[in-house]
């Protein structure tokens, strides 16, 4: 009976460990920050997205590579395509932003 107890409480302890590393790496509300991917089709050349004052306070950029942005905000990513269509003066077509996983806590 001893050895099941033992056994039963060392799971919850490790279980408690996975919630606690879930919740700090990988929350959905990670402080209310996304990952999203924004790309440009058919626009030449691509918006220099760094350079928009109308973006300053609202995301933080990550990388930007072969004309993709990855970047963490707090607003939607209908709300970013907007911003950068009436800014850019471009389609819906022309602008894509995907949403990525929730943004881990350590990258903020």
């Amino acid at each position: 009976m001893g050895n099941i107890m033992t056994s039963l409480i060392s799971l919850m302890g490790v279980g408690v460990i996975v919630v606690l590393v879930k919740r700090a790496f990988f929350s959905d509300k990670a402080d209310g920050y996304f990952n999203y991917f924004v790309r440009f089709e058919d626009t030449d050349p691509i918006p220099d997205i760094a350079e928009n004052p109308n973006l300053k306070n609202k995301l933080q950029i990550i990388s930007c590579r072969d004309g993709v942005y990855v970047v963490l905000s707090k607003i939607n990513d209908a709300k970013i395509k907007e911003i950068l269509m009436t800014d850019y003066h471009l389609t819906p077509r022309q602008v894509v932003v995907q949403t990525g996983a929730p943004a881990p806590l350590h990258a903020l």
